[in-house]
């Protein structure tokens, strides 16, 4: 067995086993850089008010139809954990003589758009880390339709072949590892700009994990089609 191969191997069985505990443990979050004792603060609440008119506008016709002009916004889709509780009150849902204890996990907070410039600095992060996982993408399809075709065409040198689907695996690898990164640094960047009432925003890893095992299964491909030709080779010069 060839070094690569070993390696190779050796990583997916980590990364099946690691996805396999992180998938039966209930721990959801990562929390890098942020303040797991935190507190309510004086002021904090979250209630149910009438929609402020920064947000839309609400005005009912002659024949007492609604007609609503909502605004622009600028969006944030977080994940959230709740500070710690210093006055015994907690968010509770009571329906059809049900009570149920509500703890949110990922919500959506919007605060209105100051300017367009606003807006396109806003968007511009976004915009950049599309392009670039757009790109990657891209690449992982172009590298896939010319192993295809080569099949297709009948045109197969088997080491050529390997090495396209290894060098696929690793675009894969690290498309995983690119969303990761980026996530990552948007959820940071909420934690020390967004704020919401009675909850502490926090990070968590919602990255495909298929890009990770894919990758490395077709790295261990590559290389086994490559030991397969190997000893084919060895055989051919021993007749």
């Amino acid at each position: 067995m060839s070094k690569k191969l070993k390696i190779y191997t050796s990583l997916l069985i980590c990364v099946i086993v690691m996805t396999f505990v992180y998938s039966i443990s209930s721990v959801c979050h990562y929390d890098f850089g942020t303040n797991i004792t935190s507190y309510r603060s004086e002021g904090e609440c979250l209630e149910n008010v009438k929609e402020p008119t920064s947000f839309a506008t609400h005005t009912r016709d002659k024949n007492g139809t609604l007609h609503s002009q909502y605004k622009p916004t600028k969006q944030y889709s977080v994940f959230v954990r709740p500070k710690a509780i210093v006055n015994d009150s907690v968010m509770m849902s009571h329906s059809f003589g049900q009570d149920y204890k509500v703890t949110m996990e990922k919500v959506k907070l919007e605060v209105p758009y100051d300017s367009t410039k606003q807006a396109i600095i806003f968007i511009a992060p976004y915009l950049t880390i599309g392009f670039f996982i757009a790109a990657i993408c891209f690449y992982i399809v172009w590298i896939s339709i010319k192993i295809i075709r080569n099949v297709r065409t009948g045109n197969v040198f088997v080491a050529d072949i390997a090495k396209k689907l290894e060098t696929l695996g690793i675009m894969l690898v690290g498309l995983y590892f690119a969303d990761l990164i980026t996530s990552y640094a948007i959820a940071q960047y909420n934690i020390h700009h967004v704020f919401m009432a009675d909850y502490d925003i926090v990070f968590c890893n919602t990255s495909n994990i298929m890009y990770i095992i894919s990758g490395l299964a077709f790295m261990v491909v590559s290389q086994v089609i490559l030991m397969g030709k190997e000893l084919k080779d060895e055989q051919d010069l021993t007749v």
